[in-house]
């Protein structure tokens, strides 16, 4: 959705887009818990109640007003986002509260050089991100602790086997199926960029 609105939409309007899409998911989030969906799995499997977190680093990308307002208040995003995903929220209200602190992350990555989130393993799991996301080994886990609620064995080996597992089938299909289809690229030359739009316009040094 994201790519067909950046195909046509000037920067301005991509980050007016990303933010009505925020707003719109975190809405029905809030319908979803009114109407007695809340504890509903399949319901929050649903893309429209997950999207502000994706918003969010959207306008990051095309906003760069956004992106120096994230910089300067980076350390209060990363800090509302720890204490929301360790708190017990409302339902849904986790969900927006790791989209902030994602955001202030990455804001903090892209403007001030933070070593830390610039290391190899952490840029090779930007990398496989999108393969590890879909490849998690959750089918598995979740079955087994449904039926072994309280094996500390089976927390343990979800905990330190399952982030190794997730990079291992990522790191393989980004070679045997991503890696191909990115080669095809230089068949389909994109020089398309809406008016008015630079690299200027993203490029912003922010004072420490």
């Amino acid at each position: 959705m994201f790519s067909v609105f950046a195909r046509f939409l000037h920067a301005r309007w991509l980050a007016v887009v990303s933010l009505g899409l925020a707003v719109v998911s975190i809405t029905l989030r809030i319908v979803a818990s009114a109407t007695g969906h809340g504890g509903d799995p399949e319901i929050w499997r649903l893309t429209f109640l997950h999207m502000d977190p994706i918003a969010l680093g959207a306008m990051l990308a095309c906003s760069a007003r956004f992106l120096a307002w994230s910089s300067r208040w980076r350390w209060a995003m990363i800090a509302a986002g720890v204490l929301g995903l360790a708190l017990p929220l409302p339902d849904g209200l986790g969900i927006l509260a790791g989209g902030v602190g994602a955001t202030g992350l990455v804001a903090m990555a892209a403007t001030r050089g933070a070593a830390l989130l610039r290391t190899p393993l952490l840029r090779s799991c930007g990398k496989y991100s999108y393969a590890m996301y879909v490849l998690q080994p959750v089918w598995i886990v979740a079955p087994l602790a449904k039926k072994h609620p309280h094996s500390f064995p089976l927390m343990l080996a979800s905990l330190l086997l399952g982030p190794l597992v997730t990079y291992g089938l990522a790191l393989i299909s980004w070679n045997l199926l991503e890696m191909p289809f990115l080669r095809l690229k230089k068949r389909f030359p994109y020089h398309y960029a809406p008016a008015g739009d630079t690299p200027e316009d993203i490029i912003i040094e922010c004072p420490n």
